[in-house]
Parts: C-alpha cells; sequence; structure tokens
C-alpha cells in the first residue's frame, strides 16, 4: 500500500486534516488526513485517490503539534493501531477549547468561501455544560460474526461494528443497557439482521434519557413479531428500574433508515419527559429532540434572545420538532406558530402546549414547503403582521421554495439554527439580498466532534 509523509496546513468542515502531496505525478494533489492537526507532520497510507483529491490514514505522527491530546478512549482511532476503531467521535485528540476554537473558524471560512461574506460575525464558540456523558439519545446496530451476536458503533465509512464495553459521551445506564440488551439477544438466539441478504430480525436498539436518569428502550425490528417479549420486558424491568417504557419499532425495508413508521407500545410510559427552559416537554421515542439536553437550552434560550419577540410580534417557526423553541417564543411573544411535518411530533407539540398551558401557540402539521406554498392560507393570516421566523431545518438545509416564501413574508427578523455550515452559508447568501447578517454563534452540541450547530441573527435592510 502506498506511503508518504504530509504536512497538514488546516482543518477541513468535516474535521480531516488537509495538506498537499510532495512527491510524484499527483505533487500539489490535496491529500485529506483524519485525525490529523493543523501543524503535524504525518507518515500517512493511502485510503483512495480521485481525480483532484486523495485521502490518506495516519500510521505514524512524524511531528505532533504540541496542542494533541491522547483520547481518552480506548475506541478512538490512534496512528498505527490497526483494529477497527470507533467512528463516532474523531476530535478526542483536540481539548475541548481548541474544539470550540476551531468550530468557529470553521464556521468562518465557510461562510467566506461558500456564502460570499467578507468579514463574517461569527462570534466565540458556546461551551456545552458537559464535554463527556452528554448525549440523551443512543442508536446501536446489530450484526452476527463468528456465530455470535454483536451490537455497537460502526467503524468510520463501513457497516463493521465495533463493540464497547463503554462510550465516554453516552450516559453510563445507557451503557449498560447496550450491553445487557445484547446479551438478552444473544441468550434469546434472535437473529441480527443481515442488511445485504436482507434477512434476520434485530436491526437497531435505541435509548432516550432525561436529565432525572430515567430512559425510554426501544428495539428496531424487520417485523412486528416478538420471540421471549414477555421474557425481555420482565428482564429489563427488573434490572433497570429507571427503564419508564419499552417500545418495538417496525423497520421492514431494505433501508439504511434506521426508524420505520410504526411503533408497539411493549410496556411502561409511552413518552419521556424533559424539563427545559422552564418546560416540561414530553415526547415519543421516535420524535426528533437535541441529543445534548444541558447544550440544547442554552442554543433554545440565544435563539430568544435574537429573536426579540414582543407581545405585537407573530413567531412562525418552521420545522418546529416538538415545540420547544415555538412554546418559549410563545411566552413572550403575541402568538407562536410551529411547523413540522413529523406528525408524532406534531402531537407531542400540541400536548406540550396543553401541559404547559401555553394557549396562543398553534402547531402546522405538513411539509414546509407546503404549508407556505403561494396558496396557503397560512400567508395570508400572516400578510400585514409583526413577524419574526426562527429556521431550524434538517442538515439539507432549506428548499429555495422554502427561502422565497420567507422572503415573500418580510419578517423583521429571522432566526436560522443550523446543523451543517456549508448549507447555512448557501442559505444565508440566498436571504442576504434583503437582510443583514448581524451575528452567528456556534453552540458545541457535539463535543469530541467535528458537527457544528449555529445560530444565525438576520434583520431586515
Amino acid at each position: 500500500m502506498e506511503k508518504t509523509e504530509i504536512q497538514v496546513d488546516r482543518l477541513t468542515l468535516d474535521g480531516d486534516g488537509i495538506g498537499r502531496l510532495e512527491n510524484g505525478t499527483q505533487q500539489g494533489m490535496a491529500a485529506f488526513v483524519p485525525y490529523a492537526l493543523p501543524g503535524e507532520r504525518v507518515l500517512a497510507e493511502l485510503l483512495f485517490r480521485r481525480k483532484h483529491h486523495s485521502r490518506w490514514l495516519p500510521l505514524k505522527i512524524v511531528r505532533p503539534s504540541q496542542k494533541r491530546l491522547l483520547p481518552p478512549c480506548g475506541y478512538h482511532f490512534r496512528p498505527g493501531i490497526r483494529e477497527p476503531w470507533c467512528g463516532g467521535c474523531n476530535w478526542q485528540q483536540m481539548a475541548p477549547a481548541l474544539q470550540r476554537e476551531t468550530k468557529s473558524q470553521l464556521v468562518e471560512e465557510t461562510l467566506v468561501r461558500l456564502g460570499g461574506f467578507v468579514q463574517p460575525p461569527v462570534l466565540p464558540t458556546v461551551a456545552s455544560p458537559a464535554d463527556w456523558r452528554y448525549r440523551n439519545k443512543v442508536q446501536v446496530p446489530f450484526g452476527r460474526r463468528k456465530g455470535r451476536l454483536v451490537a455497537g458503533f460502526y467503524a468510520p465509512g463501513s457497516h463493521e461494528i465495533v463493540e464497547f464495553s463503554d462510550c465516554l459521551v453516552q450516559p453510563d445506564l445507557a451503557v449498560q443497557i447496550i450491553l445487557a440488551v445484547k446479551k438478552l439477544a444473544n441468550d434469546s438466539r434472535w437473529k441480527a439482521y443481515d442488511e445485504d441478504a436482507h434477512r434476520g430480525w434485530l436491526r437497531h436498539l435505541l435509548i432516550r434519557m432525561n436529565r432525572e436518569g430515567k430512559a425510554l428502550v426501544a428495539l428496531v425490528t424487520v417485523d412486528s413479531s416478538f420471540p421471549g417479549k414477555n421474557q425481555f420486558v420482565d428482564a429489563i424491568r427488573s434490572r433497570f428500574p429507571a427503564v419508564i417504557g419499552l417500545h418495538q419499532n417496525i423497520q421492514s425495508a431494505k433501508s439504511h433508515v434506521i426508524l420505520g413508521q410504526y411503533w408497539k407500545h411493549l410496556w411502561g410510559a409511552e413518552k419521556i419527559t424533559e424539563t427545559l427552559g422552564g418546560l416540561r416537554l414530553s415526547y415519543s421515542p421516535g420524535s426528533f429532540f437535541q441529543v445534548n439536553t444541558a447544550a440544547a437550552e442554552r442554543l433554545f434560550e440565544l435563539t430568544i434572545e435574537a429573536l426579540k419577540p414582543s407581545p405585537e410580534t407573530v413567531v412562525l417557526d418552521l420545522y418546529c420538532g416538538v415545540g420547544a423553541l415555538t412554546l418559549m417564543a410563545g411566552r413572550r411573544a403575541g402568538r407562536a406558530i410551529g411547523v413540522e411535518a413529523v406528525p408524532s411530533a406534531i402531537r407531542d407539540a400540541r400536548a406540550n402546549a396543553a401541559a404547559n398551558d401555553i394557549k396562543n401557540v398553534e402547531f402546522l402539521e405538513g411539509e414546509v414547503e407546503q404549508v407556505l406554498s403561494p396558496t396557503s392560507s397560512l400567508k395570508e393570516r400572516l400578510a400585514g403582521r409583526p413577524l419574526a421566523v426562527i429556521l431550524d431545518p434538517p442538515r439539507s438545509g432549506c428548499a429555495e421554495t422554502v427561502l422565497a416564501s420567507v422572503l415573500s413574508l418580510a419578517p423583521a427578523r429571522i432566526v436560522y439554527v443550523s446543523c451543517h455550515p456549508a448549507t447555512l452559508a448557501r442559505d444565508l447568501k440566498r436571504l442576504n439580498a434583503a437582510y443583514h447578517l448581524k451575528s452567528v454563534t456556534p453552540v458545541d452540541l457535539f463535543p469530541q466532534t467535528s458537527h457544528i450547530e449555529t445560530i444565525s441573527l438576520l434583520e431586515k435592510k
């Protein structure tokens, strides 16, 4: 396998180091090196080569950065160790403060390069209250190896399962449930799903937790059968009193999408409840909820601070999920309207409004593109009223039709919550014709990884 030394110049938006090849016919070609830091010189092995770039795996850090740390997790990548490593975290070699500094820098670079902004107003990254054990959600795939059912996380760029005895970004309870379910699955002789052959029964384990240490547990299976269901329920209940509900999700499609549309309630609570920003929010196991509760609370507070809703304002919260931001805005605005396509999330949002006795909110189910279409009644209702908009789209960002509809509504303020700086830059470039970009605040929802969440404030020109 081809090997070479690479001088790493900077980090990319995906968290890789990048340098240029120094020798051979590809001299000058961009070389991407995961797990490397700026300023390091690494001996690396070729993973693959494309027309204009190549990707390499570090074998040895020839000249390490003074900022390099030894990753605390034994399943994190280490140069020169060939065993499969976990693909969950890619920045444990960096101190949390350096991770945050780098995230602000990458957001700024992306807004310049893809958005065309000159000196964009990017603020320092807001720290997560916890850098470890912070996740409230875990999804673990099952597979089979040497006649034994295995569970763990995928190695980078593959579906090879890396088993673990601990995960430092998960609560200890979640780890113990994973290990117990894996043992129960082996003892019950359940067949793990084979995605190539589309055979087997057990696909994933899903755990949702709250800050009180309570948990919902769901098995994702190919069909609605459940051999040994009663024994499974009894075993989890007796060993883990903190588990308040058990569920089964049916995903029969030959797909990498983890969850199917059909749910079965096996025992206990149907939802889990979290306290966030003074609200009691309940959500179903399949509904979207930010995975870092404490950091999400700060994210939501900063979003509402930027939005500045008043009793005269109507707030339109697009991609509202279970309604947290809609309800927070509703406590200060004249009215707040949330729009969401996922039916279970809308049901949760309406129930949360009732539970928190917030009456000046409403939730509309449907794709944002349809709800804001030129013929929609919502646009007619909003015409001429003081308006502020929250955009919190998925990683792919907003469709052009959504941005066009928002521009036609001409809100005084837009606050755009994004989990992907590249699509954020694209969308802000479109909005920049009519809005000033006042600030961009990264929030570290995902410590130990290169994933970046941001809050952008735009004010009408």
